[in-house]
C-alpha cells in the first residue's frame, strides 16, 4: 500500500513539474514577444493615416461599338485617339448598301 502511494506522488509531481515547466516557458515566450513591441497609454485623439503611390492612370483603351444595321463604311469622322463626346458621329454608311427596310424608313421621312 505504501508502495502504491509513493508511486502516485512521485507521478503526481512528475506531471506537476511538467505542467509548471510549460506555463514557466509559455510565459517567456509572450515576454519574449512583447519584447519588440511598441506599447503606448491609451487615449482619445485623432488618426492621421497617408498613403503614398506612383504609377500611370490610363483611361479604357477599347469600346465595343454595335451597330443597328449592316452596310459599307463610307466615311470615318474619327481618328485612334480622337477625344469624343457622348452623340458624336464616328461614321457613315454608303446609302447604296444600306438594307431594303432603312431605305424605306428614309422614303416614309421624307414624305412625311
Amino acid at each position: 500500500m505504501k508502495r502504491t502511494i509513493i508511486i502516485i506522488v512521485v507521478i503526481t509531481a512528475v506531471v506537476a513539474g511538467i505542467i509548471l515547466w510549460q506555463q514557466y516557458n509559455s510565459e517567456k515566450e509572450i515576454e519574449a514577444a512583447q519584447a519588440g513591441m511598441q506599447t503606448e497609454v491609451l487615449q482619445k485623439g485623432t488618426l492621421i493615416s497617408t498613403i503614398g503611390a506612383t504609377g500611370t492612370v490610363r483611361s479604357k483603351q477599347t469600346a465595343n461599338l454595335d451597330w443597328k444595321t449592316s452596310g459599307t463604311v463610307e466615311k470615318v469622322l474619327a481618328n485612334v485617339g480622337d477625344e469624343v463626346k457622348s452623340g458624336q458621329i464616328l461614321a457613315s454608311l454608303e446609302q447604296t448598301s444600306l438594307p431594303q427596310n432603312v431605305i424605306l424608313a428614309r422614303v416614309d421621312l421624307v414624305t412625311a
